[in-house]
């Protein structure tokens, strides 16, 4: 019974060191991390919405463990992971970087089912703190996109974003865009610099079996929180006991 405490109680400091606009911990949230640890230990399912790109007629649950089965790759394995607001809702996500390539996989609660959402080598990359995200398709075709979370499914809303083109003698030229416009090289390349400066997302080292402490020791990591004195009275008061069984 200390162990599920100890569980919960890590999970609920986590839950508050990266939501700052939270003043209290709610079962709410409390529900989520706990739902994040069940899948990252194989004790509960996760639905996955877009592996197409893995393979056309992959969309079902199913154990992390087992996902590599199921995407036909024997070299499957979660090897970091960052928990992020990604959207700026309040709302937590777990965000995992998996071999093959560093493909992405993130976990996303939502009306009791964990959904992940699957992108490929170069679709995500240079995560920053603030959810946006750089992503390459070629030499000069790339950009910068934040993810918009819709009920079970998401949108890409693209930031900036340069467009390999060829002249009539195909020599290859570039054109640039921000919010959807065209702009000057320099004015795309300013925007390139601003987005370099941000901080980057904190990733963790990945181990299924020791995830719970692993995410105590995210916290430890983490610079002093405001919430942590209204956490501390907020423990002495909440009884784990209901998700203990009553035990």
């Amino acid at each position: 019974m200390k162990i599920l405490r100890y569980i919960f109680s890590a999970i609920a400091i986590i839950a508050i060191s990266i939501l700052p606009s939270v003043q209290l911990v709610d079962d709410e949230h409390i529900e989520v991390m706990e739902a994040y640890r069940a899948v990252l230990q194989n004790e509960k399912k996760f639905y996955s919405i877009n592996s197409s790109y893995l393979s056309p007629d992959i969309e079902d649950f199913y154990y992390l463990q087992d996902f590599g089965d199921y995407i036909d790759s024997e070299y499957f394995q979660v090897t970091k992971f960052t928990i992020l607001d990604m959207d700026g809702n309040d709302a937590p996500v777990i965000v995992l970087e998996t071999l093959p390539l560093g493909n992405i996989l993130i976990l996303r609660y939502y009306n009791n089912i964990v959904y992940a959402y699957s992108f490929p080598f170069r679709g995500i990359k240079q995560i920053k703190k603030d959810g946006t995200f750089n992503w390459s398709s070629g030499a000069a075709d790339n950009g910068y996109d934040k993810l918009q979370f819709l009920n079970s499914t998401y949108e890409s809303k693209r930031l900036a974003y340069s467009e390999s083109r060829y002249d009539s003698e195909r020599n290859l030229y570039a054109l640039f865009y921000i919010n959807n416009e065209e702009v000057t090289e320099d004015r795309f390349f300013a925007f390139v610099q601003e987005q370099e400066q941000k901080e980057d997302a904190d990733w963790h080292e990945f181990n299924a079996d020791t995830i719970a402490d692993d995410f105590a020791a995210v916290w430890d990591k983490l610079p002093s929180c405001k919430h942590q004195e209204q956490f501390g009275s907020w423990l002495g008061e909440y009884s784990f006991d209901e998700y203990a069984g009553g035990a």
